[in-house]
C-alpha cells in the first residue's frame, strides 16, 4: 500500500484521472447497479438478500481490518492508529445498522473510500480530501433526487452520511500507511479552499431556507416563491421508520444530516494536525 500511495503521490495527474473515472463510473452506472440488485432481490428473496450481501461485505472487512490492524501496530502513533481504526469502524458498524434498508447501500463506503485514497497523495490533506470526496457524493445525490429518481420522497442525507464515512475511511487507510511518504499541509483555516466553500455553502443554506427559496415542507411556504424542497413527502415524527418487516431505520432529517456532516469535517480537518512526520 506504501508503494501504491507514493506512486499515486509521482503520479498526481494520474491519480486525478483514476479518481474522476471513478466517480462518473459511480453516477453513470448508479441505475444499472439498482436495477441488478432488484432482480437479484427478487430473484433470491429479500433476507437471502440481505443476509448474502452483509456475509459479503463482512468477508472484505475483516482481512482489511486486520492488515490495518497490523500496520497499526508498525512504526509511530500507535494508539492514535488504533484508536482511529476502531472509531471509524465503529461508526461504519452503526451506520450499517441506523442509516441503511438494504445491505447494498454499503457499496457507499467502498465507492467513495476508493476515491479518497487516490485524492489524498494529490490534496495532501485529510481534511480537503474528505470534504471535496464529500462534495462528489452530494452532487451524486442531488442528480438522483431532481433527474434520476424524481419521485423520491426526500433528499437522501443518509447516503450523504454513508458517503462520508467511505471517505473517512480512505482518508484513514492512508493515514495508517502513510509514514513519511506524504507531506501533509497544515493551512490555516482562511487559507483552505475546503473550509471557505465549506462555510460558504452552509450560510447559503440557512439564506435559502430563511428566505423560504428553499423548504423542508413539500408545499412549501405559503405566500412565499420557494425554488425546491428537500423533502416530497411528510418527513416522519418518530425515529425509526419501518422500511419492511423486520427492518427498521432512522431517516436523517436535514438539520441532523448537516450537524452530522460538518461534525464529522471537523473531525477529519483534525486529522491534518496529528499527522507527524
Amino acid at each position: 500500500m506504501i508503494k501504491i500511495i507514493q506512486w499515486l503521490r509521482k503520479n498526481k495527474l494520474i491519480a486525478v484521472l483514476l479518481s474522476i473515472a471513478v466517480y462518473f463510473c459511480i453516477v453513470t452506472f448508479h441505475d444499472e447497479v439498482t436495477q441488478l440488485a432488484i432482480r437479484m432481490r427478487n430473484a433470491i428473496g429479500r433476507d437471502r438478500y440481505n443476509e448474502y450481501l452483509a456475509l459479503g461485505f463482512l468477508a472484505l472487512l475483516l482481512p482489511v481490518l486486520s492488515i490495518l490492524f497490523y500496520q497499526s501496530l508498525r512504526g509511530g502513533q500507535r494508539i492514535l492508529k488504533l484508536a482511529l481504526l476502531i472509531i471509524v469502524t465503529a461508526m461504519m458498524v452503526v451506520s450499517f445498522r441506523l442509516l441503511m434498508v438494504y445491505s447494498i447501500e454499503a457499496i457507499h463506503f467502498v465507492e467513495y473510500m476508493i476515491i479518497a485514497i487516490l485524492l489524498v497523495p494529490v490534496l495532501r490533506s485529510y481534511g480537503e480530501t474528505v470534504f471535496w470526496v464529500t462534495i462528489f457524493g452530494v452532487l451524486d445525490e442531488l442528480f438522483q433526487y431532481f433527474f434520476l429518481v424524481p419521485t423520491f420522497e426526500y433528499f437522501d442525507f443518509n447516503d450523504n452520511v454513508l458517503n462520508l464515512l467511505g471517505a473517512g475511511a480512505g482518508a484513514i487507510i492512508v493515514f495508517i500507511f502513510d509514514g513519511d511518504v506524504i507531506e501533509i499541509q497544515h493551512k490555516k483555516w482562511h487559507r483552505s479552499p475546503a473550509i471557505l466553500i465549506g462555510t460558504s455553502l452552509l450560510i447559503l443554506f440557512f439564506f435559502l431556507l430563511l428566505t423560504g427559496k428553499m423548504t423542508f415542507n413539500p408545499a412549501g411556504i405559503p405566500g412565499s416563491e420557494n425554488w425546491f424542497s428537500l423533502n416530497r413527502g411528510t418527513m416522519p415524527d418518530g425515529f425509526w421508520e419501518e422500511a419492511y418487516p423486520g427492518r427498521r431505520f432512522h431517516i436523517l432529517k436535514p438539520f441532523e444530516g448537516i450537524s452530522v456532516i460538518y461534525l464529522l469535517f471537523l473531525a477529519f480537518f483534525g486529522l491534518d494536525y496529528l499527522h507527524f512526520k
